[in-house]
C-alpha cells in the first residue's frame, strides 16, 4: 500500500512542530508605498507565492470584500492592505505580468475575492492542489500539505480575526506572511518530488498499524 495515496489525519499534524516565515515583513496602506512594494516584487522576484485575507461574516447577510493580498518569494513577504488602498493599477499589472509565477491554494477563491474589487486578469498561476493531484496525492488543504511536504503544522488561529481592522496584530501579519510563503515552499517541494517525508510516513505507519489492530473485548 502507498503511504502517499493515504490522507494524513489530524493526530499526524498535531505531533509536528509549527512552522512559520521568519524573514522581514512589509506591511502597507499607502497607495504611494505599496506602488514601491509592488515595483520591488516585479524587479526581484520570479516565482512568488501569494493569498488574500478577508474580513470573516458572521451575521446572516453579512459580507465582506478582501482586505489583505500577502506576495512572498521566500526570502521576504509584502501584505497589501486592500481595505484601504483597493485593488491599485501596479497590482493588476502583476496579477497580469506573465514573466512571475504566482503561486497559491484554492486559486479559484482569491481570484474571485479580488475581482470584487476591480478588473483583474492573471497570467501565469498555478495552484498548488493541483500539482499535488498530479502526484495522486489526496490531501489538498494547506495544513496537511505543509505537513506532509514541509514537515511542519502552521497555526491558524488568526484565519477568523478582523484583517479590516484599523491596525494589524504582529500574530496576524506573521499569519498572513506564513500562508504566502507556506504556499510557495509546498510548491517547491513537490516539485522536486518530496512527496512525503520520512517522519511523516512513520507517523502515518504507525497510525495505520493501529487502526488494524485487533479489539479485545
Amino acid at each position: 500500500m502507498s503511504l502517499i495515496t493515504e490522507k494524513i489525519e489530524k493526530v499526524d499534524i498535531e505531533a509536528l512542530p509549527i512552522g512559520g516565515f521568519d524573514g522581514p515583513i512589509a506591511v502597507t496602506d499607502d497607495i504611494s508605498v505599496a506602488h514601491d512594494m509592488m515595483t520591488e516584487i516585479v524587479n526581484m522576484c520570479k516565482v512568488v507565492g501569494f493569498d488574500t485575507e478577508t474580513r470573516p461574516n458572521f451575521q446572516r447577510g453579512e459580507h465582506h470584500k478582501v482586505a489583505l493580498l500577502q506576495v512572498c518569494d521566500g526570502n521576504k513577504a509584502w501584505l497589501f492592505r486592500l481595505c484601504n488602498i483597493g485593488l491599485t493599477p501596479e497590482i493588476q499589472s502583476f496579477f497580469a505580468n506573465p514573466n512571475i509565477l504566482k503561486v497559491g491554494l484554492s486559486l479559484g477563491d482569491d481570484i474571485r475575492a479580488l475581482r470584487q474589487r476591480g478588473y483583474i486578469e492573471p497570467q501565469n498561476i498555478i495552484d498548488v492542489q493541483n500539482v499535488a493531484k498530479e502526484y495522486g496525492i489526496p490531501d489538498a488543504s494547506l495544513a496537511k500539505l505543509a505537513a506532509r511536504t514541509l514537515g511542519i503544522k502552521i497555526s491558524k488561529r488568526q484565519r477568523v480575526s478582523n484583517w479590516a481592522a484599523p491596525t494589524l496584530t504582529s500574530a496576524q501579519i506573521h499569519y498572513a506572511a506564513t500562508d504566502a510563503w507556506v504556499t510557495l515552499q509546498i510548491y517547491n517541494e513537490l516539485k522536486q518530488g518530496n512527496l512525503m517525508l520520512p517522519h511523516i510516513e512513520n507517523l502515518v505507519r504507525l497510525r495505520l498499524a493501529e487502526a488494524s489492530k485487533p479489539t479485545t473485548e
